[in-house]
């Protein structure tokens, strides 16, 4: 599986058959893979450090979950820290993991020079859906995150793309995280995981050329991943960003960016009330250098010109998105639709406040914190200024 996936992004990211929009070259880059942890030796899981749960880690080797080597990590949950009461425990803030700390006693792991992602094997033991998680963080800021869905008796590779251009500003890891989320805390979890590995190489940011009007991003390249970041609230990350080629999932011509974002606690459903709080909202943004490149005035020129939206909501119940815009001098405005479940839906905004349109300086796509006992899925497309 995990072969598979490297496979299918690699030839996407080599092949120069993409939109107009990209200015295409051949890319020089080699890239190197390393094994930092292979949960081969006691001091390997001695090192990592245990956060919210009760239960066991221990090697084993089990053919049926090795994959390199000959062992790897055993993680038996008996049940989260905060014992069974699930109304906690399905909050992502008590999430069992465990974090690898760069000062570690086994193995230094801050070198963050041309990282172009990490990955860890995960395979679900149980009879039931488990969602693998996965981050890095430096110092207090979470610069990666990666979620992945197993079904029962699963496994899989889970990969955390490195975003250049959100990252470039840090030059070293302070700890590699890894935990799991489920519906299922009421009774015991066991995941087996090996192999921690990191990839080296990363290709620089495709150019991006923006129209005035009509789709300025379609967000249906995998280059635009690239010029989004996570928007996250509190100190779990519960957003990750990653690219879909699943066509059912597009409206674009090659893909789409997807958002999975983990439910908050186990509480009732935010439509019941007015959730227009800053600190309720996840989501993501878009990169400063690519705002630039949009010629937001032109809408104040236009009769009825809006800005648009395409997005799909994969969630079991209608719910709200929020598009806040930010301008250089601190005006921000937020405009908030309601979308239709399992559906695409195209939001447009067309009161923009006091927001100066000429100096645009942040673009955020954000949602309510709600539970429905499994991450929401959203996936975006066309990012449209136009009438």
């Amino acid at each position: 599986m995990r072969n598979t996936v490297k496979k299918i992004l690699s030839f996407i990211i080599a092949v120069c058959v993409v939109p107009v929009a990209f200015a295409c070259k051949k890319s020089t880059k080699t890239y190197s893979e390393a094994v930092l942890y292979g949960f081969e030796s006691y001091n390997e899981i001695a090192s990592l450090t245990p956060k919210n749960y009760m239960g066991s880690a221990e090697l084993s080797d089990d053919v049926k979950y090795v994959t390199q080597g000959e062992k790897c990590l055993k993680w038996y949950i008996e049940s989260p820290f905060h014992g069974l009461n699930t109304s906690v425990s399905q909050g992502t803030y008590a999430t069992p993991h465990f974090k690898i700390f760069a000062g570690n006693f086994f193995k230094d792991i801050s070198d963050f020079n041309d990282v172009k992602s990490y990955s860890l094997d995960v395979s679900n033991a149980n009879d039931f859906t488990i969602y693998a998680l996965m981050w890095i963080e430096s110092g207090s800021s979470v610069i990666a995150t990666a979620h992945s869905e197993l079904a029962a008796g699963k496994s899989e590779t889970v990969e955390t793309l490195i975003n250049k251009l959100s990252t470039e500003n840090f030059s070293s890891v302070s700890a590699v995280c890894f935990g799991v989320y489920t519906e299922h805390f009421d009774e015991p979890v066991t995941v087996y995981i090996d192999n921690l590995r990191v990839t080296k190489g990363q290709a620089d940011p495709k150019d991006i050329a923006v129209p005035k009007t009509g789709s300025v991003v379609g967000f249906d390249d995998i280059g635009y991943f690239d010029y989004a970041y996570p928007v996250n609230t509190l100190a779990m990350p519960m957003v990750a960003l990653g690219y879909n080629l699943n066509p059912e999932y597009t409206s674009g011509k090659n893909g789409s960016l997807k958002a999975d974002i983990l439910p908050c606690t186990d509480g009732s459903h935010m439509l019941t009330a007015d959730y227009m709080h800053e600190k309720q909202h996840n989501g993501f943004g878009i990169a400063k250098s690519l705002l630039d490149k949009i010629d937001f005035e032109v809408l104040e020129f236009m009769s009825g010109g809006k800005l648009k939206l395409d997005i799909y909501a994969c969630v079991d119940a209608p719910m709200y998105v929020y598009i806040k815009i930010a301008d250089t001098a601190g005006a921000v405005s937020t405009a908030r639709a309601k979308l239709e479940p399992n559906a695409w839906n195209t939001v447009a905004v067309e009161d923009f406040g006091s927001v100066d349109l000429k100096n645009v300086v942040s673009l955020e796509v954000l949602f309510d914190m709600y539970s429905v006992y499994k991450p929401m899925s959203f996936y975006f497309n066309n990012l449209f200024l136009g009438v």
